[in-house]
């Protein structure tokens, strides 16, 4: 895993949803690289303690400087758009979406 976030958010997130940091084999925090994204540091510093090879891995990213950052990195990459404002600035959250924030939703109020 690597994520943006310093090791006590990593480490909540992971809480949150009953996720054992233990299932990965790495997991680098944004606590842990000089640049943060959308610079590559973080996937980058990810692969090297893996041995693993940049065009192996598949990041998947809900923000646009972590898509930035895993092209940058050499990386393939799934985005999603459900959390994040597109590089068009339109928003792709369904307003039914039960995390919505939208004003007026049915859900985000």
């Amino acid at each position: 895993m690597a994520s943006g976030s310093d090791a006590i958010e990593v480490e909540a997130n992971c809480r949150e949803i009953d996720l054992s940091p233990t299932l990965f084999a790495a997991i680098v925090t944004g606590s842990e690289v000089e640049r943060k994204k959308p610079a590559p540091d973080i996937f980058l510093e990810a692969c090297a303690r893996l041995g693993l090879e940049p065009a192996a891995w598949l990041v998947i990213e809900d923000a646009v400087n972590g898509v930035r950052a895993a092209k940058a990195a050499g990386t393939r990459c799934l985005a999603l758009t459900t959390s994040f404002l597109a590089l068009t600035g339109s928003p792709r959250i369904s307003p039914t979406h039960p995390r919505s924030h939208w004003r007026g939703s049915r859900h985000g109020g």
